[in-house]
């Protein structure tokens, strides 16, 4: 941070007023020098989808700043501007864009740990309570402020990163979640309030941050048998093998009535369960995913409740509807919970070792590039 950044900052009570006068200064500067015709860099200072919503003028005012050499506080000043949305056409709501933190040259609002905390509700298909939501906003804060540490690390090293890579990334992720189809990947994005720029940019930084991290932590570690006898003589009562289910799943849609009716007429035939299971096979329509192993724990809800009820060799006689799908079971083996023996132990006791091994490196890094960065959680 710059001398005047230091001094002006450390005034409390003057500082929010400075701040507040020189936002309308600096506005009016920028409409001023909207008439210029001033070459765009490419900043550092605002992030792609932050710098895509400053109008030209604005834009120009921050770079003339900029050159002027003050710090990471100016950037707070051309926040709070819209979202994506509004340019792609939308009516943007009104988001919190209050600044939290300042990380090496960017800044984090408060909009983006809430966008991140929305998708979480969504994928878990439920809603945090208040202090659930304060202590995820922390985790994803931290994620943040050692995903910007790393970037910088890797500035700093001169790395590079070939487009084409991110590219490979991005096309990989409209062919699996989108079936190719670059319109329902660019309508997922505008609900995110994102653009393809700002998108590839995300998967750019999230490709360098997995490089660093194989390069710096995935070195390899070595868990000697004293190591593993240690723990298991230490944690013998807590090794236990949890119940677990070997299962057949049958998917339809709803739609194809047809095909419901053949997985029905198939089930019910006086079969053994491995020949109803081949003739399964033959409906077309139908998705059918053999799982071995499954804990209760692993298992929805409304599957497990099915499960716990079935015998061994049988199939549910009434489907499930989950969604537009129709949804039949089949058990084919229980395994009851019991104490796991050290050879059956073994292989989870060494990934438990090698796990707290990596955590531990991975932190000592952490701390190690912390030491060397810029970074304020306000």
């Amino acid at each position: 941070m710059s001398f005047l950044g230091r001094l002006f900052w450390g005034l409390p009570p003057l500082g929010p007023l400075f701040l507040a006068f020189f936002r309308m200064k600096l506005l009016w500067t920028g409409l001023r020098l909207s008439s210029l015709r001033l070459p765009l860099s490419n900043s550092k200072l605002l992030t792609e989808r932050q710098l895509l919503q400053v109008p030209l003028s604005q834009r120009y005012c921050w770079h003339l700043l900029k050159s002027f050499g003050f710090g990471i506080p100016w950037t707070a000043l051309f926040l709070g501007l819209g979202d994506v949305s509004s340019a792609l056409g939308a009516s943007a709501p009104v988001y919190d864009n209050k600044i939290i933190a300042y990380v090496e040259e960017h800044v984090v609002t408060q909009h983006q740990i809430d966008t991140e905390i929305k998708v979480i509700e969504a994928t878990e298909g439920r809603l945090l309570d208040p202090k659930a939501k304060e202590e995820m906003g922390k985790k994803i804060l931290e994620k943040i402020i050692e995903k910007e540490i790393i970037i910088k690390e890797f500035e700093r090293m001169k790395g590079q990163l070939a487009e084409s890579h991110v590219q490979k990334k991005y096309d990989a992720i409209q062919k699996t979640h989108f079936a190719g189809n670059p319109l329902k990947l660019a309508e997922a994005l505008r609900y995110r309030g994102k653009t393809k720029l700002s998108y590839k940019n995300e998967l750019r930084q999230g490709i360098i941050v997995e490089c660093m991290h194989e390069q710096n932590v995935l070195k390899p570690t070595i868990v000697s048998p004293r190591e593993i006898q240690g723990y298991y003589d230490h944690h013998r009562s807590k090794l236990i093998q949890k119940k677990q289910f070997d299962i057949d799943q049958i998917r339809v849609k709803k739609e194809n009535q047809e095909e419901i009716a053949q997985i029905i007429q198939c089930l019910n035939a006086p079969q053994s369960y491995e020949e109803r299971y081949q003739s399964l096979l033959q409906i077309p329509k139908i998705s059918i995913d053999r799982m071995d192993e499954l804990a209760e724990d692993d298992i929805i809800a409304v599957v497990a409740e099915k499960i716990r009820k079935m015998a061994v060799h049988t199939f549910s006689d009434v489907p499930i509807e989950i969604g537009d799908q129709m949804l039949f079971l089949g058990l084919r083996n229980i395994r009851e919970a019991h104490l796991l023996s050290i050879n059956e132990a073994m292989r989870i006791i060494e990934h438990r070792l090698t796990e707290k091994k990596y955590r531990l490196l991975r932190q000592k890094w952490i701390d190690d590039l912390k030491k060397k960065a810029y970074y304020v959680i306000l």
